[in-house]
């Protein structure tokens, strides 16, 4: 099993204040102890320094892409063996798709390129277009009280959450056209 934790310096930032504390515990003790059953960890973050060294120092094999900020590259360079300097100059010259590979998964340290996936291979997961979503026309009411039941499904809930949102909805629109503040709903004044 592989356990792949994005946005790595939000659960296990090297401050120790992390959003998450349960996240972060349980990272710790699957990055110390995941490979005696089975568990593997793929910390991925685009800023490596804020990322928790003891942590990333269990790490034993790194996919590193371009890095131009002089602090994440450092901290890069610290973590890794001293034989790999030559190697760690590259990192502010990576092109996209392109990274440094190394640490037990590689045979040799080497300098790859990382392949377009077919169409087939890509997840089915997409960014919210937030240019969509201003230029549709405005949500109609059941739409918005389905999802305000989807949020909250206790019966007590929903018609106050489905006004709250509708009347939210209503006010981003409005903000957006320029409505002045006397003529809001008087929830948002």
């Amino acid at each position: 099993m592989l356990l792949v934790c994005e946005e790595a310096h939000r659960y296990v930032p090297d401050t120790g204040l992390a959003e998450y504390g349960a996240a972060q515990k349980g990272i710790r003790r699957i990055a110390k102890e995941g490979r005696k059953y089975g568990i593997g960890l793929m910390l991925v973050s685009q800023r490596p320094a804020d990322v928790e060294r003891t942590v990333l120092s269990q790490c034993n094999t790194w996919l590193i892409m371009r890095l131009t900020n002089a602090a994440d590259q450092e901290h890069v360079n610290r973590m890794q063996p001293d034989s790999l300097t030559g190697l760690a100059r590259l990192l502010p010259s990576l092109t996209r798709q392109e990274a440094i590979f190394v640490g037990e998964a590689a045979a040799i340290p080497s300098r790859i390129m990382i392949r377009d996936l077919e169409r087939t291979e890509l997840p089915n997961s997409n960014d919210v277009s937030f240019v969509g979503g201003w230029s549709a026309p405005p949500v109609d009411r059941a739409t918005i009280q389905t999802v305000a039941r989807r949020l909250h499904p206790a019966p007590c809930y929903q018609s106050r959450v489905g006004q709250r949102l509708e009347h939210y909805v209503v006010l981003r629109r409005r903000l957006v056209l320029g409505l002045p503040y006397d003529k809001l709903p008087k929830l948002f004044r």
